[in-house]
């Protein structure tokens, strides 16, 4: 496949993204409106190198981009989902707490690089955990939305470098799991804001 064909899994992310930031800004998300405009901005980009042949030109940037700016785009979602939870959507200070761990979490992979895996994968299971704690009136609603909620996890772990799919299929698959993901974001965020 060509790099061109890169491009497209890039763009439903951009795509995806841009639709979830105005949803979520529309209700005052704006930590995880935020976050879903960082990943979007990392596929534009990514979506500029491949579909204008700028491969070697911007490896670099490109793949910065998208590990810090992946990393702090999931720290702020998670911390939305945080904001959420009754025991700290109540309480001024508790707020408060939530907003240093995530400036915390951002400059510790910023100055520390080889703790990103780690803390990435931490604020990735904070909204399944959230979600998963949530009042909802059927059983069938939690594993619902706790398993859409849970796709990044799962293509963060099994996809992106399967060796099964190989780099190419893996790397679409990949962009188009986040895409979908971003949607039900909008839809799982909603709901959380209803019941937690």
């Amino acid at each position: 496949m060509g790099g061109s064909l890169f491009a497209i899994s890039e763009l439903f992310i951009v795509v995806a993204a841009t639709w979830c930031t105005y949803k979520l800004s529309q209700r005052a998300m704006w930590l995880a409106a935020i976050g879903s405009t960082v990943l979007g901005a990392i596929a534009a980009l990514g979506a500029y190198r491949y579909g204008l042949n700028q491969v070697t030109e911007l490896a670099a940037l490109h793949k910065s981009a998208s590990q810090i700016g992946g990393a702090i785009a999931i720290i702020l979602i998670g911390g939305q989902f945080l904001l959420l939870f009754p025991w700290v959507k109540k309480y001024t200070f508790r707020k408060a707490s939530v907003a240093l761990t995530i400036i915390g979490s951002i400059l510790a992979i910023v100055t520390f690089p080889v703790v990103a895996v780690a803390v990435v994968l931490i604020w990735i299971l904070v909204p399944i955990l959230v979600t998963a704690c949530g009042q909802y009136e059927r059983l069938t609603t939690r594993f619902h939305l706790t398993g859409l909620i849970s796709i990044f996890l799962l293509n963060f772990l099994i996809v992106r470098q399967s060796p099964v799919l190989g780099p190419i299929y893996s790397w679409h698959l990949y962009h188009t799991l986040i895409a979908m993901w971003l949607i039900a974001l909008v839809y799982v965020l909603n709901r959380c804001m209803q019941r937690v």
